[in-house]
C-alpha cells in the first residue's frame, strides 16, 4: 500500500481525495494547505489528518499528489523528488522543456515515478 498525501487547490483536492479513497492501493496519510483555517474545515468533511507544513506531509508519505496547478511550481516538485517521493502533478507550468527534462532526470535519479496528468 502506498502512503499518499494531498496538497494543492481545494477544489482539485476534493476530487483527488474521492478518487484515492476508492483505490485500495493507496492509504491517505493526510493533507496540507497553507490556509490553515480552510484546511481545518476541509478536513472535518473528509476526516483526514492535517499537516501544518508541506515538509511534514512529505516526510510521512511515499507519494505526494499536488492537485491543481497554481503557476510554475518547479521548485516545489524538485524538493519533493529530491526526497525520493513519488509525485503526481497536473501538467506543470514549467517555462521550458529543459525544466521538464530536469524534473524527469531527478525522478529517474531518485528511482521514483513522476506522473503528469
Amino acid at each position: 500500500m502506498i502512503k499518499i498525501g494531498v496538497t494543492g487547490d481545494f477544489f482539485e483536492m476534493e476530487k483527488e481525495i474521492q478518487l484515492l479513497k476508492e483505490m485500495p492501493e493507496f492509504s491517505l496519510t493526510g493533507i496540507y494547505h497553507y490556509n490553515t483555517k480552510l484546511l481545518e474545515e476541509f478536513t472535518v468533511k473528509h476526516d483526514l489528518p492535517i499537516f501544518f507544513t508541506l515538509s511534514s506531509l512529505v516526510g510521512s508519505c511515499d507519494a505526494i499528489d499536488i492537485a491543481g496547478n497554481n503557476g510554475d511550481e518547479t521548485h516545489l516538485y524538485t524538493g519533493i523528488l529530491k526526497k525520493s517521493k513519488h509525485l503526481i502533478v497536473d501538467f506543470p507550468n514549467a517555462s521550458s522543456i529543459n525544466r521538464l527534462k530536469h524534473l524527469a532526470k531527478l525522478a529517474s535519479e531518485a528511482k521514483v515515478i513522476m506522473q503528469v496528468r
